[in-house]
């Protein structure tokens, strides 16, 4: 599974596959959400889902879901062309220090993760909820995600009244990291009947 993928050996032996991946990333049909709030320690967090039949394994999908995040964090435009510089630096400056920070902390099954996934987007739905009046004048303007407090859906600002989420029951999950701290960040991996899903905060 991706556990055994995202090995450090066996990883650096896929270099050049990991970057194929990143290239033909723009090409899959990704939904990126995003949050952000001005609540200290609970500011932002990225989930990006895909349909699974866009792909041959669940290391593909991870390496697509990945780099579109990293694309939305770093203000990169989703169907950027990557050239070989560009991917060289993808794969050893942002995605091994990543993954070196993966340690797999044991969980006890997929529904626990999937279950903080969907609390901490209610969390932070609420921070946004509970500061709305303080960002009125910002939401009447912020139409494309640029870490403007609100929900954005492939960077387009969603309405926070009517947004909801739901994931289905996971059959597969991994918890890449885990950091212990009142904001308990946590970096996520799910498989579904129908879709792969990536979480980071």
């Amino acid at each position: 599974m991706l556990k055994q993928a995202l090995q450090q050996k066996q990883f650096l032996l896929q270099e050049e596959l990991i970057k194929y991946y990143m290239a033909a990333s723009g090409q899959k049909e990704v939904t990126g959400l995003v949050i952000c709030t001005r609540q200290p320690n609970e500011n932002y967090l990225g989930l990006y889902r895909t349909r699974k039949d866009q792909y041959g394994n669940a290391l593909e999908a991870f390496i697509t879901l990945w780099t579109r995040g990293l694309a939305d964090k770093e203000g990169w435009a989703v169907y950027s062309e990557f050239d070989e510089e560009l991917l060289h630096h993808l794969f050893h400056y942002w995605l091994l220090k990543d993954v070196d920070r993966y340690t797999f902390p044991h969980t006890p099954g997929p529904l626990p993760l999937r279950d903080h996934i969907m609390k901490k987007i209610a969390r932070l739905k609420g921070h946004l909820t509970a500061g709305r009046v303080q960002q009125a004048s910002e939401a009447a303007v912020a139409e494309e995600y640029d870490g403007i407090p609100g929900i954005y859906i492939d960077r387009q600002r969603a309405d926070e009244q009517v947004f909801h989420f739901m994931i289905p029951a996971p059959l597969y999950g991994e918890q890449l990291f885990s950091i212990p701290s009142r904001a308990g960040y946590k970096g996520i991996f799910l498989e579904t009947d129908q879709e792969y899903i990536y979480f980071d905060e």
